[in-house]
């Protein structure tokens, strides 16, 4: 089932005035096909599809179901998802921003802005922010769980789910290997507030939400607009269909406070907004022009895309909670390109060398991408192919 959809397949105009495709319909109709057949109701309750150039949005696909207890309600375009692990890479965001700014290096220590950070763990003195940001700081994310587990008093205040982490031990020393670890964000998150005196949620409004215009992307959409936001299934959808109430059990559902970790939520249309800032980034320009923004220069962003398994950190290619297509999981994209991504299938990719930004939002976990995969290859090579009016023998096969 496709629904709300609005396909936007005219040409468009590069910066130098050359008119260029924005994707043949027959090859975006494949896509539609296997989301509408193979992923949404199969894998996933629902899910969207958007891709745009750096101009501009393109086109947007919506598939499936938003909810479906105790009543059904479609997914549309400007559904709201949870973006799990995506916010890893937000605060990563956040903190090449305070490098900009002069109030950390990547290579601090954590205790030069979190002093007690290493209470009880002589070792800790040595994990620096790079550390965290690559996942091989060495922290014990069951130790720390279980704390927050057994007293679910120590999630409910900021400071107190961050005094768990100060006490954490290390599994290993830092640097050692790789392991990933929520509580990295969690620290890295408190840092950001020790360097710029606010909050990781309203931080991120103030610093790359607003300014972007991305109004749909929070810690908490229940407040403004509960009735766009999509249930997460649990992993075994659709034999399981039981809507969790929460994507980490960790955390107790109904916890106001926002978690670092994979606690935003967002629409395509935002994510897209995302992307295509970061194309922007990329030449140096400002976006949106107009709001005179720059979410971060183009030295931030070659900090940001950085290859720190070349640095010799241990673990795959990546960059600094973004995955780059070194790491043999974009194969359809350029060398340039690099994605963030999440527990519930949700993925945002980047291709400069291709001017290309794809969006894909779904509420499950733990479901096998395959058919994501084929979907958002169509896409990319409906973006790719000339538009029939273009082709020399008529419409592309």
């Amino acid at each position: 089932m496709v629904l709300s959809a609005t396909p936007r397949d005219a040409p468009s105009r590069r910066g130098d005035g050359r008119s260029v495709s924005l994707g043949n319909a027959q090859r975006f109709g494949l896509a539609d096909a296997i989301l509408g057949r193979d992923v949404a109701g199969a894998q996933t309750p629902g899910a969207v599809l958007a891709v745009a150039r750096r101009s501009g949005p393109v086109r947007t696909r919506a598939f499936g179901l938003a909810r479906w207890e105790p009543d059904e309600a479609p997914v549309r375009d400007d559904t709201i998802f949870a973006l799990a692990s995506v916010t890893k890479s937000l605060v990563a965001v956040a903190v090449l921003q305070q490098v900009e700014r002069g109030t950390l290096l990547l290579d601090d220590p954590a205790v030069v802005h979190v002093p007690e950070f290493h209470a009880g763990e002589p070792r800790k003195a040595s994990v620096t922010v790079r550390h965290l940001l690559a996942h091989t700081s060495g922290l014990d994310e069951e130790w720390v769980n279980a704390r927050y587990r057994d007293d679910p008093e120590r999630t409910r205040t900021w400071d107190a789910q961050v005094a768990v982490l100060c006490a954490a031990p290390l599994v290993f020393a830092p640097g050692e290997r790789f392991a990933y670890a929520n509580a990295n964000t969690s620290v890295l998150a408190e840092i950001v507030r020790r360097c710029s005196g606010l909050m990781i949620d309203t931080y991120l409004e103030r610093h790359v939400f607003a300014p972007l215009g991305m109004a749909d992307t929070s810690f908490f959409p229940q407040d403004a607009s509960p009735e766009r936001v999509a249930d997460v299934a649990p992993r075994g959808w659709p034999a399981q269909r039981r809507p969790r109430a929460t994507i980490n059990s960790v955390f107790p559902a109904d916890l106001r406070v926002p978690r670092p970790s994979g606690g935003l939520y967002s629409t395509a249309a935002d994510l897209v907004t995302l992307g295509r800032a970061f194309l922007h980034c990329l030449r140096g320009e400002l976006y949106p022009a107009e709001s005179g923004t720059v979410l971060l220069t183009r030295p931030g962003m070659r900090l940001m895309l950085e290859d720190q398994a070349a640095r010799g950190l241990p673990g795959p290619p990546r960059g600094l909670w973004v995955e780059l297509a070194a790491s043999g999981h974009l194969p359809f994209f350029s060398p340039a390109a690099f994605a963030l991504g999440g527990s519930t299938g949700v993925s945002l990719r980047v291709d400069p060398e291709q001017d290309l930004v794809v969006a894909f939002l779904a509420n499950c976990l733990g479901w096998d991408k395959r058919a994501r995969e084929c979907a958002i290859n169509a896409a990319v090579a409906a973006m790719a192919a000339p538009a029939a009016s273009d082709h020399p023998d008529g419409p592309a096969a």
